[in-house]
């Protein structure tokens, strides 16, 4: 073909344009441009050994055949591409100012640093090209790699279907067409969604606390990407309303929505709006992005995904619980197996695939540990507050030092240390990121109980605490035990008049053991352990006198009296948990004094109630007194008994409350 006919044919629209075009002998892929300003920071944070392939390897060549398919199609943005630009070297900066910090020269110095090699390529191939990159973002966020890969290959597919069809009476989508018939492989299309893969994660690091505004948010709704049936059209819908609000927003225009697009285009490209989320909150979400102008407010016309109750405090309402599906895009894809039908596919921009930090992590543990903790406003914040009090009184050396034991202080490397750390930073953060916090407490709560390899037939060590027996084990000495109980007692709302301590002293090597009967309220308001208002102390021994006993187990200055064992049925001496009081004093007596025969009044338990010696006769025999029952502790060590027939607590579990006020006694000493 001449040179004049060609000329001909490009004023006249020929179809013969197509054939000209073709017939050049110039691969276009590899011509690159100047980078835009705004990208200079990125491309001066770079490698040299990155920047070489960013503008001559084959990302570059991918980029450019993609943004002459694809930029036909797609709207003018030229203040996204600005912001971004700008937002992209933020990032790039700050991560090399780092990274040079962390990492000195060596053999591997040209692959340290970021990886930017999609959006420099893009940076350097035009606008349309930037576009492009925004797209692979958009779909890194929320696809894993396969997947996001198997879309790109679907869209170039479709795209080249179209192409061909055209009439070609438009440059654009001749140039489009030759584009198309160079072909990329998929392997091309899986390192190009590396690329902005690795790009898309670094940057997250960079603008966490945004980013965590930002999902905090999307956590809130239940709202599809499109709802567009093809991958094609879907994608491409998303893509562009993404792209034209975006742009708006950034130009101080507001703008109202009712999908997920633009949400999952905020979070992939790093730039954030202010929004208003009317059936959320009436109070703005404050972002303070200085890309963007303070008048572009995105408002979302969105539904909650279900009614929310707040966790703490109004003020944090958003991300209470994590039961909505937020963001989701679901595309059936015809490239992700071989042969077949398309597979429908749903990933949501919640959890689904998304990448934890180990702070992040720590606080799944957290609530893993907590599942099963049964409480009815218990959250994320009393959890941490416990275990904030338990390592605090652990690892006081004040009380280490007062111990009569070898136990050592716990480590701060355990699995104990890492959750009171996480703990401790979580009743420290700020709001927003305490609530991102709860979130991941929920799910480990909720959704992970065995994370930890806790089966689900058992308890952690840390629910272990709201049963009072598992709680009561904790202290190392009788002398805890008895605090324990005491506070545990009045803690819980029983009526001390009620119950009674009942604990036994070893035996020494001479004699046997010794049990005693306490009262639960203290001695004039005197908090101390072995101060009680009463105490009855056994003997069955004809030459041990009552000093003898007082000197071994009691204080001088507390009222106590001796009493003989025979007159105690049951309790230490069996284990059942229940006894009776033949001769109790005229406070207990007064409140239920029952006369009966062994069987009538412990029923099933008389079989452990009566001495092994005794004759099964005397289980018919008629005795009185006060019968008490075990409601805390260990009959066969200290517990706490209650009269029968008297009002009690009815769930047995500790409160989270009763727990942090006993942790705080001062006199506790706990293992």
């Amino acid at each position: 073909m001449s040179l004049g006919k060609l000329t001909a044919s490009i004023f006249s629209g020929a179809q013969e344009l197509t054939v000209a075009l073709a017939a050049f002998n110039f691969n276009f892929t590899l011509y690159k441009i100047e980078a835009p300003e705004e990208f200079k920071g990125l491309g001066n944070a770079l490698t040299s050994y990155r920047r070489e392939l960013a503008e001559d390897g084959e990302i570059h060549t991918t980029v450019r055949t993609l943004r002459a398919m694809f930029e036909p199609m797609l709207p003018s943005a030229p203040s996204l591409y600005t912001a971004y630009g700008f937002r992209a070297s933020e990032i790039a900066v700050k991560l090399s100012r780092e990274s040079k910090t962390k990492h000195g020269p060596g053999p591997f110095a040209m692959y340290q640093g970021i990886d930017g090699g999609s959006i420099w390529a893009a940076a350097t191939s035009g606008d349309g090209a930037v576009s492009i990159h925004l797209l692979a973002c958009m779909l890194a966020k929320l696809w894993p790699a396969t997947e996001a890969t198997s879309i790109w290959e679907e869209m170039v597919m479709r795209r080249t279907e179209q192409l061909s069809a055209a009439d070609g009476k438009d440059a654009r989508s001749v140039l489009a067409a030759c584009a198309a018939r160079s072909g990329l492989t998929r392997q091309q299309l899986a390192n190009w969604d590396a690329s902005a893969r690795a790009w898309l994660r670094a940057g997250d690091e960079v603008v966490h606390v945004k980013q965590a505004r930002l999902e905090l948010v999307i956590g809130e709704i239940d709202k599809p990407v499109s709802t567009e049936k093809n991958v094609y059209e879907n994608v491409l819908d998303a893509w562009t309303r993404a792209m034209v609000v975006l742009n708006e927003l950034i130009k101080g225009n507001p703008h109202s929505i009712t999908d997920g697009a633009v949400l999952v285009a905020m979070s992939a490209w790093h730039l954030f709006p202010d929004m208003w989320v009317p059936s959320i909150t009436n109070q703005i979400v404050k972002q303070n992005d200085h890309l963007v102008d303070p008048d572009g407010i995105l408002t979302l016309g969105l539904e909650p995904a279900q009614s929310r109750q707040s966790e703490e405090s109004p003020s944090e309402r958003l991300g209470t619980q994590t039961e909505s599906r937020g963001v989701t895009w679901s595309l059936p894809l015809a490239c992700h197996h071989f042969y077949g039908d398309p597979i429908r596919m749903q990933k949501a921009m919640n959890t689904d695939g998304s990448r934890i930090t180990i702070n992040q992590l720590l606080q799944l543990a957290m609530g893993s540990v907590f599942h099963g903790w049964r409480e009815s406003d218990f959250n994320a914040g009393k959890a941490a507050a416990i275990l904030s009090d338990l390592w605090n009184h652990c690892t006081d050396t004040s009380i280490a030092t007062t111990q009569e034991n070898d136990l050592p202080l716990p480590s701060g490397d355990s699995w104990f240390g890492l959750l009171a750390k996480t703990a401790q930073k979580y009743l420290t953060s700020e709001a927003v990121a305490r609530v991102e916090c709860r979130k991941y407490f929920n799910i480990g709560r909720k959704i992970c109980p065995e994370f930890l390899g806790i089966d689900g037939e058992s308890v952690s060590p840390i629910v272990a605490l709201q049963r009072p027996t598992g709680f009561i084990k904790m202290a190392v000495d009788l002398e805890g035990q008895l605090c324990l109980l005491r506070k545990i007692a009045i803690t819980r709302g029983y009526d001390t008049r009620d119950l009674v301590l009942f604990y036994m002293v070893p035996a020494t090597q001479d004699e046997a053991n010794t049990f005693v009967i306490a009262t639960i309220s203290p001695y004039n308001g005197i908090p101390e352990v072995s101060t009680f208002d009463k105490r009855w102390i056994s003997t069955a021994s004809d030459h041990r006198t009552s000093d003898d006993v007082l000197r071994e187990v009691a204080d001088v200055d507390i009222r106590t009296e001796i009493i003989n064992e025979a007159k105690i049925s049951g309790g230490w001496t069996t284990g059942s948990g229940r006894l009776l009081w033949s001769n109790a004093p005229a406070d207990y007596s007064e409140r239920n004094l029952v006369t009966g025969s062994v069987n009538e009044i412990f029923g099933n338990c008389t079989e452990s109630v009566l001495p092994r010696a005794e004759s099964v006769q005397d289980r018919h025999k008629v005795i009185t007194g006060v019968p008490f029952e075990c409601v805390l502790g260990d009959p066969a060590g200290a517990a706490v008994y209650c009269i029968q027939g008297t009002q009690r607590p009815l769930d047995p579990a500790l409160s989270s409350d009763a727990i942090r006020a006993t942790i705080g006694a001062d006199t506790m000493t706990i293992s």
